[in-house]
């Protein structure tokens, strides 16, 4: 089994790197980095905490076996419950996708085998951020190249630049 986590995170209006989320919702929406999320995920298992899980605007994510972490046990249409992120990955097996949000990303940050963040290089109204990436923990094995995509942020089209990176456990 591998564990993964996926997020996409951009500055904050203050500067603060990181940025993921604002008011239980992603702060803008980038396509490519929708296809991303779409394409690293599909076929595999992804868990999110019960805030995410409201959050999706379909549910459950189609493709994938989504599995929900709560503080009790839910009864979800298409999705999975668990109290616990380490039940959860007892259970599950092959690809696992932390996808959200940033307290699951904190606890699950011991358990990972590989980062994959998209950078964005825009400043976006944020209350929740992404955990930091250690360098004494994580290797950058891909910086990805710099790429230029139409997002839509605070309701307006917005030229990005943008970029796939991942990280190795060392």
């Amino acid at each position: 089994m591998s564990v993964n986590l996926i997020w996409a995170q951009a500055r904050d209006i203050h500067g603060r790197i990181g940025a993921i989320g604002y008011k239980n919702a992603i702060p803008w929406f980038l396509f490519e980095d929708a296809r991303y999320f779409r394409d690293c995920t599909y076929g595999g298992t992804i868990i999110m905490g019960h805030k995410t899980w409201d959050s999706l605007p379909k549910k459950p994510l189609p493709g994938r076996k989504n599995v929900v972490l709560s503080h009790r046990k839910l009864s979800l249409d298409g999705a999975t419950s668990y109290t616990s992120l380490e039940a959860a990955l007892e259970a599950e097996q092959g690809d696992v996708w932390i996808i959200g949000g940033s307290k699951l990303f904190e606890r699950a940050m011991p358990f990972a085998d590989m980062l994959y963040v998209t950078q964005i290089d825009a400043a976006v109204k944020a209350d929740t951020f992404a955990p930091k990436i250690n360098p004494i923990a994580w290797e950058l094995i891909d910086g990805g190249k710099w790429l230029v995509g139409d997002a839509t942020i605070d309701g307006e089209e917005k030229s990005v630049k943008y970029r796939f990176t991942k990280y190795e456990r060392k």
